[in-house]
C-alpha cells in the first residue's frame, strides 16, 4: 500500500482513540487498517480470528496461493498489491462461465468451479450468499480452503457463520451485520503486507 501524510495522521490517532488494548501486533494492524478504510470504530469488536488464521494465511500468501474472490472490487483492491509482493493469482467468481441454474447464483456457480479447479485457495468473500457455496464441497473433502475471509453486510447468515466457526478451518470474518467489500479488502491487504515483510526479513537474514 502506498502511503500518504493523511494515513499515517488518521492511523495515530486511531492509535489514540483506542489506547491500551490486549491485541497482538499481526491482529491489532488488521483492526486498526479496518477501522483506516471504514471509519468505524465498532470493527474493534467486530473482527474474529481462528486461532490459526494470521499463521495460515501469511504463510499460504508467500507460497503463491491462488485468492478466489466474490466481487470485481475486492479483486481491483488486491491485484495491485499482489503485483508489487508474491504475484498470487486472483480469481474472481463473477467471470467464471457456468451453467445456468434456478438453484444458485451466478456468483455461486462461480465460487464452487473455482474451488473445484484451486481446493487449497485463500477464499475472500464478501456476500452473504457465496460461503455457502463452500460449505458441501468442504464437508464432503472435496477442498480445504487454506484461509477464508469472510465479510458481508447481512442480517441472515448467522448459519453460515456458524458453520464456519466449527469447520476447523482458518478464518477471519465480522460479526454482526457489519462488512463488506471494503472490509475484506482491508483484512487481506494487510495479510500480504506482512508476509511480504516477513519474506524480505528472511531474505537479508540469508
Amino acid at each position: 500500500m502506498e502511503w500518504q501524510i493523511t494515513d499515517a495522521q488518521s492511523l495515530s490517532l486511531i492509535d489514540q482513540e483506542i489506547g491500551e488494548h490486549a491485541f497482538g501486533p499481526a491482529k491489532y494492524e488488521v483492526i486498526r487498517r479496518v477501522i483506516l478504510a471504514t471509519g468505524d470504530y465498532e470493527y474493534k469488536e467486530l473482527i474474529h480470528f481462528s486461532e490459526q488464521a494470521l499463521l495460515a494465511g501469511t504463510a499460504a500468501l508467500a507460497a503463491r496461493t491462488v485468492m478466489v474472490v466474490d466481487g470485481l472490487m475486492v479483486q481491483a483492491g488486491l491485484r495491485a498489491i499482489a503485483s508489487l509482493t508474491f504475484a498470487n493469482p486472483v480469481y474472481c467468481a463473477r467471470e467464471v462461465p457456468t451453467r445456468p441454474s434456478n438453484a444458485k447464483s451466478t456468483v455461486m456457480r462461480g465460487v464452487e468451479a473455482l474451488a473445484r479447479r484451486h481446493p487449497e485457495a485463500i477464499f475472500i468473500l464478501s456476500e452473504q450468499t457465496t460461503l455457502s457455496a463452500l460449505q458441501e464441497l468442504v464437508s464432503t473433502g472435496l477442498i480445504k480452503p487454506t484461509l477464508v475471509i469472510y465479510t458481508p453486510a447481512s442480517f441472515i447468515d448467522s448459519d453460515c457463520k456458524d458453520w464456519l466457526k466449527v469447520s476447523g478451518l482458518p478464518y477471519i470474518c465480522t460479526r454482526s451485520s457489519k462488512g463488506n467489500a471494503v472490509v475484506a479488502v482491508a483484512i487481506t491487504q494487510v495479510l500480504i503486507e506482512l508476509a511480504w515483510q516477513i519474506y524480505r526479513s528472511v531474505e537479508e537474514h540469508c
